[in-house]
């Protein structure tokens, strides 16, 4: 989607106080942004697939939790013009 892979630092927020205060603005910022391109409003819970749970903080998961979260997912369709072969469009 972005020409390479996108990489994200898990650590971000753990730091101290300051630390999570940025990522909570980070997030809030992440809101705004699908909220304005994707019409999705993440804060409603309009990325769950069950809507009785509510999002929360990344955590490590056990084995046995993996099976009983649910991931967020966005269905996006991308126009043939759009995609990428390679480093150029197809």
């Amino acid at each position: 989607m972005f020409g390479h892979f996108v990489h994200h630092y898990p650590y971000f927020g753990l730091l101290d106080e300051s630390d999570r205060q940025k990522l909570e603005v980070a997030f809030t910022q992440t809101q705004v942004l699908f909220k304005e391109h994707l019409g999705i409003d993440i804060a409603a819970g309009e990325l769950l697939a069950d809507t009785s749970q509510t999002p929360a903080d990344c955590e490590p998961l056990k084995e046995e939790d993996v099976a009983a979260k649910i991931r967020p997912r966005v269905d996006i369709e991308i126009p043939h013009e759009l995609i990428l072969w390679g480093d150029r469009l197809v």
